[in-house]
């Protein structure tokens, strides 16, 4: 009886270790979904992150895979429907979601030494455009309807000059890639268009030569890095010190200037009150004829 008694227990306590290590087999192989901003071409996005997701992958032990959406409205979505565990969102998007329960941010993206950047009108330089005012009865170039810097900034800016889009331009088009918006204004699809201080600046000299900005908006905090609370406390703590010291190795320097980033720091949800106040405006382009 007692023998019986034993070997029953050792298989229960077997059978219990079993299950706790099945438990840690499954969530160690557990696939983290990485998101970003769709600002610019996929192949360019792939391409900037590659070594910061495969460092961020040794240091999680876990694979992590990266997940675009084809539009910033579709982004957020993902977030709240749990199909994205974290990534970088752009701001506009994130002061739209920020108050669920399920998003954290966890750090600030910096960009040319800055936490901010800002949104600009850009034009062809051989055209006989110098402000705003003789953007009047032009053809004008916006993003995606949740983009800070080609949405909701210039909006907001148009706005406070009392210009209705619809009416003071001849024609506006939504162009979602940021970096399409430059070459539509470059190739005279369009006359005008606006894009993130950034996205621009990283164009190649020879493109950026060819135009003249005419507007630079006030500064705005970039979109930060985010997780979903769902990955639990330890996994969020590690990737924000993942992140935090990226900068205290060569890989992970080397991963910064690939993705064009400098050092994440500290973030504040109340970085973002000011976007967060004009998001509540809800601006929508209407067209002409509107």
């Amino acid at each position: 009886m007692f023998l019986k008694k034993y070997l029953l227990s050792a298989l229960f306590i077997i059978f219990f270790f079993q299950l706790i290590s099945a438990g840690a087999d499954e969530n160690k192989s557990r696939i983290i979904k990485f998101g970003h901003a769709y600002g610019e071409n996929s192949a360019v996005i792939f391409n900037k992150y590659a070594p910061l997701i495969h460092l961020l992958s040794t240091e999680l032990d876990r694979k992590v895979v990266f997940v675009l959406k084809n539009t910033y409205g579709e982004m957020q979505t993902g977030y709240l429907n749990n199909e994205i565990d974290m990534g970088i969102i752009n701001a506009y998007s994130f002061v739209n979601i920020m108050d669920s329960p399920f998003l954290i941010p966890i750090a600030a993206r910096v960009k040319e030494n800055d936490k901010n950047y800002t949104s600009l009108f850009i034009v062809r330089k051989d055209s006989s455009i110098m402000s705003i005012d003789d953007l009047k009865d032009k053809s004008f170039a916006f993003g995606d309807p949740y983009s800070t810097s080609s949405f909701l900034v210039p909006m907001y800016h148009l706005d406070k000059l009392n210009f209705r889009p619809a009416q003071f331009f001849r024609e506006t088009v939504t162009i979602p890639k940021q970096d399409s918006i430059i070459y539509s204004v470059m190739n005279k699809t369009v006359d005008g268009g606006a894009v993130a201080s950034f996205i621009f600046n990283e164009q190649d000299e020879t493109v950026k030569s060819k135009f003249r900005i005419i507007f630079k908006s006030d500064p705005f905090p970039l979109g930060p890095f985010v997780v979903n609370s769902g990955l639990g406390e330890e996994m969020i703590n590690k990737t924000r010190n993942f992140l935090l010291g990226l900068a205290d190795s060569e890989e992970g320097r080397k991963a910064l200037l690939q993705a064009d980033l400098d050092p994440f720091t500290i973030v504040e949800k109340s970085d973002y009150d000011w976007l967060k106040k004009i998001a509540e405006s809800g601006y929508k382009l209407e067209r002409s004829g509107d």
